[in-house]
């Protein structure tokens, strides 16, 4: 029997990012997927026209039935409509026994639109509690703590939950580096190739729930986050478009 990994994000029609993304990449890494949608968006890979958010009542509607019936090993968590809503549904798992999550902080999309212009400090920490790992890029890491640096923001981070920052937003034109970070110091590091042409709508997405399933398989969480790193490579060399193909090579 495959474990069974919920995705808890949006619906992105182009399927490269959300759900969709996750679920794919759920069935390449061989874990069964769930998915509970968040909000419904009117996108595609180069354009974002708008987002239909679900109500609390709807989520946890979705939530119920798979929670009752399903042995959840694994959570991810992307986009939600603001720090109340998030904390919901944190507490809500909590109540199910559940506390591997995930959580992917969707703060905008590729193509500029933002998501939360306001960040909630003190409901920001409270979330921070609530999950075992937190995926954020550079960019997301100084707006969530307000700190000008990344490496200090992502430290003070991990005194709470497990960190990676991802390093794609990086200036070195041969390789970036992905840091993991807990108990407010670096454990690992993850050096890879900088693929040119390489960027692709979704992969954020893309990598957390990759470590997602490697988490629901029995890895640690070291080992976790460098078959998603991997994963999420084989992705961004795929093709040269936005739009990243799947594979089942092993990682």
């Amino acid at each position: 029997m495959r474990p069974f990994v919920l995705s808890i994000a949006g619906l992105d029609p182009s399927a490269g990012a959300g759900v969709l993304a996750d679920v794919k990449t759920f069935e390449q890494l061989a874990v069964y997927g769930l998915s509970v949608c968040t909000a419904i968006t009117a996108q595609t890979d180069k354009k974002f026209l708008s987002v239909e958010w679900q109500s609390s009542a709807q989520i946890m509607l979705q939530l119920l039935p798979l929670l009752e019936r399903f042995k959840i090993e694994v959570v991810k968590i992307g986009l939600v409509q603001n720090w109340e809503v998030l904390l919901e549904i944190t507490s809500y798992l909590h109540q199910f026994g559940i506390k591997k999550i995930v959580w992917d902080p969707v703060l905008g999309t590729s193509t500029g639109f933002k998501f939360h212009q306001e960040v909630s400090k003190n409901s920001f920490k409270k979330a921070l509690d609530q999950v075992a790992l937190i995926t954020p890029n550079i960019p997301e890491v100084k707006k969530l703590t307000g700190s000008g640096d990344a490496i200090l923001g992502a430290e003070l981070m991990s005194e709470q939950a497990a960190t990676l920052l991802k390093g794609g937003h990086g200036s070195s034109k041969t390789e970036r580096v992905d840091l993991l970070f807990r108990n407010g110091e670096i454990k690992k590091e993850y050096a890879h190739d900088f693929v040119k042409n390489g960027e692709k709508h979704g992969s954020g997405c893309i990598l957390s729930a990759a470590i997602s399933a490697h988490l629901a398989l029995g890895e640690n969480l070291e080992n976790a986050c460098a078959k998603g790193i991997s994963y999420t490579s084989n992705i961004l060399k795929s093709n040269p478009t936005l739009l990243g193909y799947h594979t089942n090579e092993k990682n």
